[in-house]
């Protein structure tokens, strides 16, 4: 189960102070109680116990004489796999290895004391993916002998160790204990069997969260450090990725800072569509959007033959739909409300991309699409309903102009912020959507769309008439195949449960497993300390089909 930061745990933090001479809508659930970790204080005998915020040390005794006042940090407070795990000092002083007089660190029965990185602001751990669920244990002695020494860096040491009225000089010891967190391990779900493993490949689609909508009121259950993307989320969020060791991976709202994670996969041999670095600076270009969707795939297995980046904003220009059609288009109310005003003057979710590669097994083309349609809510399903159906005149022409079958093998991944039971969800998979459909036309305030569904033609690539809301594909989602049907959700807020993301596949692939989503329980509320994103990752494996 994931664990929020202020969930109660077992975790102990005791510093001992000895006198010596110079040595779908979720209900949120109800607030946990408080931590309830304790400090020891030793003198003379008797015991006290205090009460203490787990990432800040702040110790007084009875008498006054010893003052530890935000001056040691653990960041995060609680261990978790891939995240480096920080004791810092705080007030930007510094600690050297001469400071320390006993220092052991175990995970298990392990000692790890040897792989801490010890530097002159902070002591580091990183947690390993075989150390997930496993107590880390940590003893620190700071030896009062360096109360002695002169430090050019500011009067961090006088503040931290204070001779108490008899002239004695108090030591600290730190020890703590804390289960290395890590997200739940998940089942893959055998749809058929394999006719030619050698044909399969997996795919992921996964909104990984932009950074652009992170903010500390919106998550104000987390820890400010679990927001940050460089020094945590990253640490998360790209080994999660990887561990499947997927084919393609689909993502949506890849932030304009995530470096990182371009860099990373760019290591494990993937290429990426759309570009994202300059190829001279080795910086992020200068994009329209903060955040949009790219489609990364293994150089290894596919050959990159073209991409399209898909802006919404643009459809009028007649590049990604034909003029005539858009034309036809903007003679409707609905479709000429959405395109020339509600997408074209956005930034929201209107960045989608889709890639034509060779697949070197099967030598056989196929067609990749990420996309993450407007966000979902009653007032813009309209939208959603609009953008569903331009997408698909889209990849019609594309399939055109590359004079490509129109059967092609296509696979359609992303946050479609639509239900199973949306107007979306039945247009992808049905072929068609009612011009008097209730979501198109908010339930009647706008006229029936004026066109009529009469396209019959659909195996035909001339089908790209606006007489119709249909589409030409025989799409499938592949988590529709599970024996209970679509999961419940793939995503699970404090404000919001429910499923909107999906992996469409064409009738030329067949599937063969799926990564199963689990119980709400496994997540309580995304993201938490050990998921950096508010959605979970999808992963099919997937096989052509013969023709």
């Amino acid at each position: 189960m994931e664990e929020s930061d202020n969930q109660h745990t077992n975790t102990t933090l005791t510093t001992t102070t000895t006198t010596t001479t110079t040595t779908t809508d979720t209900p949120i659930p109800p607030p946990p109680p408080p931590v309830t970790n304790t400090i020891t204080t030793n003198k003379k005998g008797k015991v006290k116990e205090e009460f203490f915020k787990l990432d800040i040390i702040d110790l007084k005794n009875k008498d006054n004489e010893i003052i530890i006042n935000d001056n040691i940090l653990f960041i995060p407070a609680k261990p978790v796999v891939y995240v480096p795990l920080s004791i810092v000092f705080n007030n930007n002083t510094l600690i050297k290895k001469k400071h320390i007089s006993e220092c052991k660190w175990t995970v298990g029965d392990h000692d790890v004391t040897s792989k801490l990185d010890i530097s002159e602001k902070a002591i580091t751990y990183t947690p390993t993916r075989d150390q997930a669920n496993m107590d880390l244990k940590i003893h620190m002695k700071l030896s009062p002998t360096i109360t002695h020494e002169k430090e050019s860096h500011g009067n961090f040491i006088s503040k931290l160790f204070k001779s108490s009225s008899s002239g004695s000089v108090e030591e600290i010891i730190i020890n703590y204990t804390h289960k290395i967190l890590f997200e739940n391990s998940r089942e893959t779900l055998k749809i058929k069997e394999s006719s030619n493993k050698e044909n399969q490949f997996k795919i992921i689609t996964f909104n990984i969260l932009a950074d652009l909508y992170v903010s500390d009121h919106y998550y104000s259950y987390l820890p400010p450090y679990a927001l940050k993307w460089n020094t945590y989320r990253s640490h998360l969020l790209i080994p999660q990725i990887l561990q499947y060791d997927a084919d393609v991976a689909c993502m949506q709202e890849v932030d304009t800072m995530y470096v990182q994670l371009f860099s990373e996969m760019n290591k494990k041999g993937y290429q990426h569509f759309p570009e994202y670095l300059d190829s001279k600076t080795n910086t992020p270009m200068q994009l329209k959007y903060r955040e949009g969707c790219f489609i990364f795939f293994k150089k290894s297995r596919f050959n990159f033959i073209k991409g399209l980046p898909i802006d919404y904003r643009t459809i009028e220009q007649g590049n990604l739909i034909d003029t005539e059609t858009v034309s036809k288009l903007m003679t409707d109310q609905i479709f000429k409300l959405v395109i020339g005003t509600h997408l074209h003057d956005s930034s929201h979710h209107v960045r989608h991309c889709l890639v034509l590669v060779e697949d070197k097994v099967t030598k056989e083309k196929m067609i990749f699409v990420s996309i993450h349609l407007y966000w979902g809510s009653y007032s813009v399903y309209q939208i959603q309903c609009v953008q569903i159906h331009l997408f698909s005149l889209i990849l019609r022409k594309f399939i055109k102009d590359n004079k490509l079958d129109i059967n092609i093998p296509i696979i359609i991944c992303g946050d479609f912020n639509s239900s199973p039971d949306s107007s979306v969800y039945q247009y992808l998979t049905t072929g068609s959507m009612s011009n008097d459909d209730p979501n198109l036309t908010n339930s009647g305030q706008y006229p029936t769309a004026s066109f009529s569904n009469t396209d019959t033609d659909n195996n035909s690539d001339e089908s790209n008439d606006i007489n119709s809301i249909s589409h030409p594909f025989k799409l499938t989602s592949a988590y529709g195949l599970r024996p209970d049907g679509e999961p419940k959700f793939t995503t699970t807020t404090k404000a919001f449960c429910g499923n909107i993301d999906q992996i469409y596949v064409s009738d030329r692939f067949k599937v063969n497993t799926l990564l199963e989503v689990g119980e709400k329980q496994d997540y309580n509320i995304l993201p938490s300390l050990s998921l950096a994103s508010d959605h979970i990752l999808l992963m099919s494996e997937v096989e052509l089909n013969s023709k």
